[in-house]
């Protein structure tokens, strides 16, 4: 099957859908059809970024994205695995404190960086 280029796409303040395959495009989907996990669309408010649907603030800084990106980077080629997991779950809904509690109850040696590639990825809208 191809994938979709979503030509058709409806938009209100929950978010955005594509009208040919239903996918999420932004926020939480036309009528909040996805409630779990918001796709941040940023606007930028002085040194700061807030997301137009749920209303999530970052600071603007470039250096961090980059820093953050490189992580991932580094966690997607070392454990490719753990960044699937996360991918999942933050789609899901979990939030990353809940990743890091998660990893722990596992027995994770390194629930922090659990918790860091979660955080990244939903910071930086990278899921």
């Amino acid at each position: 099957m191809d994938a979709c280029n979503h030509p058709v796409r409806q938009q209100d303040s929950y978010g955005e859908t594509c009208l040919f395959c239903g996918e999420t495009l932004a926020g939480y989907g036309c009528q909040g059809a996805n409630q779990n996990h918001c796709f941040h669309r940023w606007d930028r408010m002085d040194d700061l970024e807030v997301c137009r649907y749920c209303e999530h603030t970052r600071l603007h800084d470039p250096a961090e994205k980059e820093v953050a990106l490189a992580l991932i980077r580094a966690a997607r080629k070392a454990n490719p695995e753990m960044v699937g997991l996360i991918e999942a779950w933050l789609v899901a809904g979990v939030s990353p404190r809940d990743i890091r509690t998660l990893a722990k109850g596992a027995g994770s040696r390194f629930p922090e960086q659990w918790y860091l590639v979660g955080k990244y990825f939903y910071d930086f809208d990278c899921v």
